[in-house]
C-alpha cells in the first residue's frame, strides 16, 4: 500500500519511497524527503502551510488506499498507548476519575456508535513527520499507518499544535488547517473525544520517558481534561452529565 502511495500523482500529498520493513521492530525505512522540516519552525504567518497540510491530508483520507481492518479508538489505546492507562492512574491516583472518564467514552463509542466509513490513517500526524517545499508537503514515518476514523489524524495533528504553540496562536492554526482539510459531514462532532484520547496518549508517553518537564507536562494536561470533560463550555459532548 505505501508503494502505492509513493507512486500516486496527489496535488499536495507526496511520500518518500519506501525501502525496506523490518517486521520485529515494525520500523520503515524510506528515501529522502524532498522540503523544509517543519517540526523546529513557528506558525505566526504560516496561514497557507497549514493550509496546504490540511488539503495533504485530506488527499490521503480521500485516496482510497487499502490499510486493512480498520482500527477503533479501543484498537488505538492498545496499540499506541504505553504504558496502559493503569500505570498512570497508579502513579497518579488523584487523576484517576478524569483517566476513567476517557477510557469509559472511548468503550462506550465503540460499543453503541456508527462507525463512519474507514479511510487510511497516518496515525502519527504532527508538524515532525512533515516537509513542505512551497507547493506540496512530504509526509514521512508511515510505521503506524492503518484504517479508521479519518478524525484521528485530524484530532492527533490539532492536538499537536494546542500542546506545543501558544493558544491564540494554536487556535489560529487548527481554524487555517480546517479549512484546508474542508468539510467532512458528522467529523467536527467525533473531534473532542479523539482529542481526549491524544491528551491521555501523551500523558503515557510522557510518564514512560520521564525527560526534562514530565511531571508538570501531565499535570497541564490531567488539569486540561479535567476542565474539557468536568467543566466544558455548554454542549460540549464530553460532558459527564
Amino acid at each position: 500500500a505505501l508503494e502505492k502511495l509513493a507512486e500516486r500523482s496527489f496535488d499536495v500529498l507526496s511520500a518518500p519511497d519506501p525501502i525496506a520493513w523490518f517486521e520485529e521492530h515494525r520500523f520503515l525505512l524510506q528515501g529522502p524527503a524532498s522540503g523544509r522540516a517543519l517540526g523546529a519552525l513557528g506558525l505566526g504567518r504560516d496561514a497557507d502551510r497549514l493550509i496546504r497540510i490540511g488539503r495533504g491530508l485530506r488527499e490521503l483520507h480521500d485516496s482510497g488506499l487499502d490499510l486493512g481492518p480498520c482500527a477503533d479508538l479501543v484498537d488505538h489505546v492498545r496499540e499506541l498507548v504505553a504504558p496502559d492507562p493503569g500505570e498512570l492512574i497508579r502513579a497518579f491516583p488523584r487523576h484517576a476519575p478524569v483517566i476513567e472518564n476517557v477510557l469509559e467514552r472511548i468503550a462506550r463509542s465503540v460499543a453503541d456508535g456508527d462507525p463512519p466509513a474507514a479511510v487510511p490513517l497516518h496515525r502519527d500526524f504532527h508538524l515532525r513527520q512533515i516537509f513542505d517545499d512551497d507547493v506540496r508537503i512530504c509526509v514521512v514515518d508511515w510505521d503506524l499507518c492503518a484504517a479508521g476514523d479519518p478524525a484521528f489524524d485530524v484530532a492527533y495533528f490539532m492536538t499537536y499544535l494546542k500542546t506545543h504553540f501558544r493558544q491564540e496562536i494554536a487556535n489560529r492554526a487548527c481554524d487555517r488547517f480546517l479549512a484546508g482539510y474542508g468539510p467532512d459531514p458528522g467529523l467536527l462532532e467525533r473531534l473532542d473525544l479523539h482529542e481526549d484520547f491524544n491528551y491521555l496518549r501523551r500523558s503515557c508517553r510522557r510518564f514512560r520517558l520521564r525527560d526534562h518537564g514530565w511531571k508538570n507536562e501531565i499535570e497541564w494536561m490531567m488539569r486540561r481534561l479535567h476542565h474539557r470533560i468536568f467543566d466544558p463550555p455548554c454542549g460540549f459532548p464530553g460532558s459527564a452529565t
